[in-house]
């Protein structure tokens, strides 16, 4: 008989459970709750993971892949998250705009947890075999096209793979979005942006254990409204959305972030009831942002 001892886990595996509702019993049902959704980048976390309907870093396409319309040159994001005692979160981003042919993204998130003792029963008396590790990954391959006068849409193609010691699985799916952003030289309505997005679309299917578990589907929409100044380099953004999930509750999400000269960044949210704040700095092309949120 072999078992994992959980003293250092059970951090994990609270955090990927809370909230998030009982796992379904039988092959196929919504089961598991993806950890992602709490968002990859500081810029989401500290708006109150909002970035639906506008977000402009390389990890756009996470929240919805037509936002990658948004961003307007070649950028790379690295995000270091730390959840728990020895668990770490991290993503590495990419977007690649082009002049006629959409915009491309990737990106590859990982979460884990190292120093798991695994201990095997032999002849009635536990053994220790050594540590083993577990963790969660997903990869992204996205691609934004505006197809009319402000409407774009947005694809994005997703494998995801767990692994714990010698055990492991792995899925594919896909996720799909819409961005609308009006224009006009005048009026309240300018330069403000609408996003929907569907998450796990074409569902993903894990198989760790004895049985299937499925993603649950999330479908999220947004609006953001963006007042620019008139140096143009300086900008208010107040960003609000919903998101449901499958088997789970409508959450309620609102950011604002103050960008003055493209240099300083302050960011402040709610995410369900729960205060988030951040902010950043940058530095010809390169930026150093932070965030402080729950993980729940």
């Amino acid at each position: 008989m072999k078992f994992v001892r959980l003293k250092k886990i059970i951090f994990l595996f609270a955090f990927l459970t809370a909230g998030m509702g009982r796992a379904l019993a039988g092959e196929g049902t919504f089961g598991i709750e993806s950890p992602f959704h709490i968002g990859v980048d500081p810029v989401t976390m500290a708006c109150g993971k909002t970035g639906t309907a506008f977000l402009v870093t390389p990890s756009a396409f996470e929240m919805n892949p037509a936002n990658l319309v948004l961003v307007d040159s070649r950028s790379v994001l690295f995000s270091h998250t730390v959840l728990f005692e020895g668990v770490q979160y991290h993503f590495l981003g990419y977007a690649h705009p082009t002049l006629s042919a959409g915009s491309f993204g990737f990106g590859f998130s990982r979460i884990g947890i190292g120093g798991i003792r695994q201990i095997e029963e032999i002849e009635g008396a536990p053994v220790d075999m050594g540590e083993i590790d577990y963790w969660w990954g997903k990869g992204t391959l996205a691609y934004g096209l505006t197809v009319f006068r402000g409407l774009s849409i947005g694809v994005g193609g997703v494998v995801h793979r767990q692994v714990l010691g010698r055990a492991s699985t792995y899925g594919f799916g896909m996720d799909m979005g819409l961005h609308y952003t009006h224009r006009a030289r005048r009026g309240l309505l300018d330069n403000t942006h609408f996003g929907f997005s569907v998450e796990n679309l074409i569902p993903v299917r894990l198989r760790l254990g004895s049985q299937y578990e499925t993603l649950p589907r999330a479908f999220r929409f947004g609006m953001a409204k963006c007042f620019i100044f008139s140096d143009t380099t300086s900008r208010c953004d107040f960003l609000i959305e919903g998101d449901s999930r499958e088997k789970g509750k409508f959450q309620f999400h609102a950011g604002i972030e103050y960008v003055y000269r493209n240099r300083i960044f302050l960011r402040i949210g709610l995410d369900h009831n729960q205060p988030t704040f951040g902010g950043g700095l940058r530095f010809q092309s390169f930026a150093l942002d932070y965030a402080n949120a729950r993980v729940g």
